[in-house]
Parts: structure tokens; C-alpha cells; sequence
């Protein structure tokens, strides 16, 4: 058994790989009982990644919440970004998540999980080689993002470390490091807004673990902060990705249940019911 529901979905609306019905088609032969749709909000600096026209991707949700009416329940959202508000404010619910940095000088936005290049040259020319300043940045966006935009999900809330495999740009494992997320993630909880543990960077093989990352997990426990599974997909093949090895995970942290979006709303389902035992 697994958490019947993913809210984080993306399509070839924005920068996914499959239709919204391809993509409603696989959850019901999943087993999933409630779909979120995701797209990324409109962002004019970066046009292919986000999405491209916001009235037909609400037309098409529309049209989907009808057709499948009775076999799986699906929600109209976007995930906006810190420098990309939604295009709608009555969608159905908001992913709040950061993915760019902006050089105010020149007013370009640089993508921070693009690529290696891109973030090296956000670093080169937005920081001055300053990985320190990068990170902190990045921190405080999302604070500032969940604080005062309450999104009803906080995605991938350290998403920075995504390019960052060996060190490349920063020691995850620094003291610094680790005291900016935590801060971060303490202010962000604050909120009140349910903490996504993201799989995607583990199907796209940038990661062995989902975000956020343990240390981060064990803070969110301590606060009491609620959290839910999600694989921010972008194909058919991603919708529960890792699912279950994510609910062991947190299990052994600790943890005894999670959020689970059911019928409009989240409700708080045990591990343990999840997994059957």
C-alpha cells in the first residue's frame, strides 16, 4: 500500500514530457485516487520551462475534472516561483518553491537546477565566487517565499544541493551550511504549510535521497511541521516514485505519519496504515 495521491505533477503544458491525460490515465492504473497539477508559473524570462498558456492549462483541467469524474479526483495548481507569481489566485492549491537567482544590475534571472553551468555562472556573476553568499540567498528566498506568500506546499525546500554532487560548488556537511538550512527550514515551518519530501532528484539521478535532506527531516519533526509525499513529476513513469522507500525512510527517523491530499483537503494518514502493517 502506498499514499494514493501526488500533487506535484507537471505536463507538456510547462516543461513535462506527457499530456495531462496521459498522465491522469497512469495514476488511475496506479491506484491513485487524487492528482494535483503542478505547472510551473508563468514565467516570462524563461518562457520553455513554465507555463506557456495559463487559460488553456485551466480549460484542460476543467475538462479533465469532468472526464474522469468518479475514477480519480484532480486539482488545478501551479507551482510558483519566487520570481513567478501564479497566474491565478483561485486555483485549487500553490507549491511554493524557489529555482532562480536574479542579477539586479542587469534584471536576468539564472536557473539554479538547470544545470552546472548555468549555476556556475550565477555564482561567477550574481555572487562574485561567493558559494557561501549563493547559499544563504537561496535560504533566505525560501523562508521569505513560505513566510508571506503561504503556499499550501513548500517544494523541494534545499534544492540547491540538486548540481551539487561531491561538493562541487559547497560541503553540505559544513557546519555553516547546515545552521543556513536550519534556520531557513525553522522560519519556513512557521508558515504552516505541509513540507513536500521530494523524490524527483532521485528518478532524474541526481540524488540517492530525496529533498530535503535528513538533518532537515529530523528539524521538521522537532517542529511538529507536517509533510507530504511527492515525486514532482514530469513523465508517466514518476508518479510514485520511491514512495515506499521514502515512507521507511521517514519512518526511521522518526516519524509516524504523513499529509496525504484526499478530497480537497490534507489529511494525516499513519505510516504504518500506509504500509499495510
Amino acid at each position: 500500500m502506498r499514499p494514493a495521491a501526488n500533487m506535484h505533477t507537471h505536463t507538456a503544458f510547462c516543461d513535462g514530457k506527457n499530456t495531462p491525460e496521459q498522465m491522469v490515465e497512469t495514476a488511475i492504473r496506479l491506484g491513485l485516487t487524487d492528482l494535483g497539477f503542478s505547472g510551473h508559473s508563468p514565467a516570462p524570462f524563461d518562457p520553455d520551462y513554465s507555463l506557456r498558456d495559463p487559460d488553456a492549462y485551466y480549460r484542460k483541467m476543467e475538462e479533465l475534472k469532468q472526464r474522469f469524474q468518479g475514477q480519480i479526483r484532480i486539482y488545478a495548481g501551479e507551482e510558483m516561483d519566487f520570481y513567478a507569481p501564479p497566474s491565478r489566485q483561485d486555483c485549487d492549491f500553490l507549491i511554493g518553491s524557489v529555482h532562480y537567482f536574479l542579477d539586479r544590475q542587469t534584471g536576468t534571472h539564472y536557473a539554479l537546477d538547470a544545470d552546472r553551468q548555468d549555476l556556475q555562472h550565477a555564482l561567477d556573476v550574481v555572487f562574485h565566487g561567493d558559494a557561501r553568499a549563493m547559499v544563504k540567498e537561496f535560504y533566505r528566498m525560501s523562508a521569505e517565499l513560505a513566510v508571506t506568500r503561504k503556499p499550501d506546499i513548500i517544494g523541494h525546500f534545499d534544492l540547491i544541493v540538486k548540481l551539487n554532487a561531491h561538493g562541487a560548488f559547497f560541503d553540505e556537511t559544513s557546519t555553516w551550511y547546515r545552521h543556513t538550512a536550519l534556520e531557513a527550514i525553522t522560519q519556513a515551518a512557521a508558515s504552516g504549510a505541509v513540507f513536500e519530501v521530494n523524490t524527483g532528484g532521485m528518478y532524474r539521478g541526481y540524488r540517492k535521497a530525496p529533498y530535503p535532506a535528513d538533518f532537515l527531516l529530523t528539524r521538521l519533526l522537532e517542529l511538529g511541521a507536517p509533510v507530504t509525499l511527492s515525486s514532482d513529476s514530469h513523465d508517466i513513469h514518476s508518479l510514485t516514485f520511491e514512495f515506499p522507500s521514502c515512507l521507511a525512510r521517514l519512518q526511521a527517523l522518526g516519524f509516524s505519519s504523513v499529509q496525504v491530499y484526499e478530497d480537497g483537503a490534507f489529511r494525516e494518514k499513519g505510516i504504518r496504515d500506509l504500509q499495510g502493517e
